[in-house]
């Protein structure tokens, strides 16, 4: 993660931005993994398409976690 930087933990753009990056480079993994092909990088898009693909009835229909 090139773009992650702990000098500005404090500043809320600084914050903002390396949340950012942990989202972008999250969803470049599940992507390059063949986990998940959905476009963009917020990640709740990747988890539901994840969550599509579960075979098990049960599994499939547990809630995404969120928090």
């Amino acid at each position: 993660m090139d773009s992650y930087n702990a000098a500005g933990a404090n500043d809320s753009k600084v914050l903002e931005a390396n949340v950012e990056a942990v989202c972008v480079e999250c969803a470049t993994q599940l992507r390059q993994a063949g986990l998940s092909s959905a476009e963009g990088d917020w990640l709740m898009s990747h988890a539901e398409f994840i969550q599509s693909r579960i075979a098990t009835d049960f599994m499939r229909s547990l809630p995404i976690l969120i928090g």
